[in-house]
């Protein structure tokens, strides 16, 4: 996940990386949030993506 505003890692440097990591990935561009205000950007979509991959991870395990 990135902020659309993020300056210090681009959107498009996040994409570069998101298309270079291994499986199992999503990727998540936050709207109105720069670097590390993403759970400002979007509380209650956040908390639903990080806790929904959390459990993803946790079942292929």
């Amino acid at each position: 996940m990135s902020g659309e505003k993020d300056r210090n890692t681009r959107p498009a440097d996040t994409q570069i990386l998101f298309e270079h990591a291994r499986p199992s990935k999503q990727l998540w561009f936050v709207p109105n949030a720069g670097h590390v205000d993403l759970h400002r950007g979007a509380p209650e979509e956040y908390e639903t993506r990080v806790l929904a991959f959390l459990a993803e991870m946790a079942e292929s395990r």
